[in-house]
């Protein structure tokens, strides 16, 4: 009797404990998962702060000159490739065709893949701009330091330098395996502003038509054959602590990612000043329609998140009209991000979170069609 008494104490003592470790473990799960997050978040921000160190220190060795892809349509620089396709690419080419030329040099001899073929119609200056640091500072590509640590199918793409995406191995989560979508294995979750590259984007001279504009999706460019891309120095920058360098493309803190522009996001951006900075995407200011800088018009970005951009289940995906914000600063480098207000170029008001001027999307088009020649750029 008294043996069967202790046998039902023992099994309550251990249903007790059970119970307590169940609960133990469901507060435990939540106070891990967040600090889980708060390790990749300050991951996050010491590598885009290492990075804008990096862009800092290119600037003092190379006269003031922002970090970006230097190889112009009939530059000598892309004379001396050792690769025939890639300088032929160079010498008869529009600017995006000869930055291109010169990211798929530095892969080929950084990377060893030399069958990395010739790509035209890529604009590598948004998110493939990281090249040009790792060529300059010798180091190792893929580099995990330039993607952030969220972004697992990126960091995945880089194994095996790329073999493994072109193979498709992570479908559906990575773009459809093609000779032009095999440089996404060595690209960068944050994207470098507009202003950074686009030459006549700063100039109050050159006329709007040389500057870039937004295609017909997030990641498309309309590439002017005036445009001129990179030759801007640091010294052009008005408002260093209030002027993004680059950006996390997304808000990727939630299980559904926001672009960095959706004024519920979070953005974690890198400023000319060299500071890592996260503010709401409200508290940014619209940016402009760079053909149109005297009216208060913004770049309207059409997004459409697919699955390797923060789309955990079916019908999850929605299409998105976004303002431009700091992709598209008004004014260029001599504007201004946050904590100001835009630049004036002309515009009639500056109003913080001003909204487009209601075209559709066929009609920007045809506006586009209407500068000379213009070409189109994917930043892949």
């Amino acid at each position: 009797m008294t043996g069967d008494i202790r046998r039902g104490v023992v099994l309550v003592d251990l249903l007790a404990i059970s119970v307590a470790m169940a609960l133990g473990g469901s507060l435990l799960v939540p106070i891990l998962q967040q600090a889980r997050m708060s390790a990749r978040d300050a991951r996050n921000m010491s590598q885009m702060s290492q990075a804008g160190r990096a862009v800092v220190s290119y600037s003092v060795e190379y006269q003031d000159r922002i970090a970006t892809f230097s190889w112009r349509a009939g530059n000598p620089q892309g004379a001396h490739t050792i690769y025939e396709d890639l300088r032929r690419q160079s010498t008869n080419a529009t600017a995006a065709e000869a930055a291109s030329a010169q990211a798929i040099d530095i892969l080929r001899r950084r990377v060893m893949r030399e069958d990395l073929a010739p790509v035209r119609d890529w604009l590598p200056h948004v998110n493939a701009w990281p090249l040009v640091l790792t060529d300059y500072l010798a180091s190792r590509l893929p580099d995990e330091m330039f993607v952030s640590p969220y972004d697992v199918h990126r960091l995945a793409w880089q194994e095996q330098a790329g073999r493994r995406f072109d193979a498709g191995a992570f479908a559906p989560h990575q773009p459809e395996p093609s000779p032009a979508n095999a440089v996404m294995p060595f690209s960068s979750s944050y994207s470098f502003t507009t202003s950074g590259f686009d030459f006549a984007g700063s100039s109050r001279t050159l006329p709007p038509g040389s500057r870039l504009r937004l295609g017909e999706g997030w990641d498309r460019y309309v590439v002017p054959s005036t445009a001129r891309l990179g030759d801007l120095r640091y010294h052009q920058v008005q408002f260093p602590s209030g002027k993004a360098m680059f950006v996390d493309t997304f808000d990727r803190s939630k299980p559904r990612w926001s672009m960095h522009s959706d004024p519920q996001a979070t953005v974690m951006m890198t400023q000319y000043d060299g500071s890592v900075m996260r503010r709401p995407g409200g508290e940014v200011n619209p940016g402009w329609d760079p053909w149109r800088p005297e009216t208060d018009a913004t770049t309207v970005m059409r997004f459409s998140p697919r699955p390797w951009e923060g789309v955990h289940a079916e019908g999850e995906a929605r299409e998105q009209f976004l303002r431009g914000g700091v992709m598209w600063t008004r004014g260029g480098l001599q504007g201004v991000d946050i904590d100001h207000a835009e630049a004036r170029t002309g515009q009639p008001g500056v109003r913080a979170g001003a909204h487009a001027d209601g075209r559709s999307l066929e009609e920007f088009l045809a506006g586009a069609r209407g500068v000379a020649n213009v070409q189109g750029a994917v930043a892949r």
